[in-house]
């Protein structure tokens, strides 16, 4: 009887308390003309910044915030700016891999597999960085 009632209260504790539940809440911060930045994009660009420099890490919450915030602003004004003179920006993903390959090149990466495992024990993704690298190169080729 006594292990029955054990087993019960550990089941029901199981069940119905609700465990702790660690999630990001993704909310709309601002308004680009048309393109929106949540609190998710300017986690994922926190994350982006951190890996590619180290001292960024010892920033405080709100400069990091801020200085993420900017640089999505920016991307997105670029991006804006951009396709008022191409009516399609659509470059190789052979090229676009290439130029990733040499803009990493400071983590000792060979080959886009090396980035993507590279970007993976960061917890950051190759279509991330592609689309973040976009605008960087699509600026390049214009001023060239």
């Amino acid at each position: 009887m006594i292990f029955k009632y054990k087993l019960f209260v550990i089941i029901y504790i199981f069940i119905f308390i609700p465990s702790q539940i660690l999630a990001l809440e993704n909310k709309i911060l601002f308004k680009v003309n048309d393109e929106i930045i949540t609190t998710l994009d300017i986690y994922d660009e926190i994350k982006y910044i951190n890996f590619l420099n180290e001292e960024f890490k010892n920033f405080k919450k709100d400069k990091k915030y801020i200085i993420a915030k900017n640089a999505i602003i920016k991307d997105i004004i670029k991006e804006i700016e951009l396709k008022k003179f191409f009516k399609k920006i659509e470059l190789e993903d052979k090229f676009i891999e290439k130029f990733a390959i040499n803009y990493f090149s400071r983590f000792k990466i060979d080959s886009i597999d090396d980035l993507e495992l590279l970007l993976k024990n960061n917890d950051l993704k190759l279509v991330d960085i592609k689309k973040k690298n976009y605008n960087t190169i699509d600026v390049e080729r214009t001023n060239s």
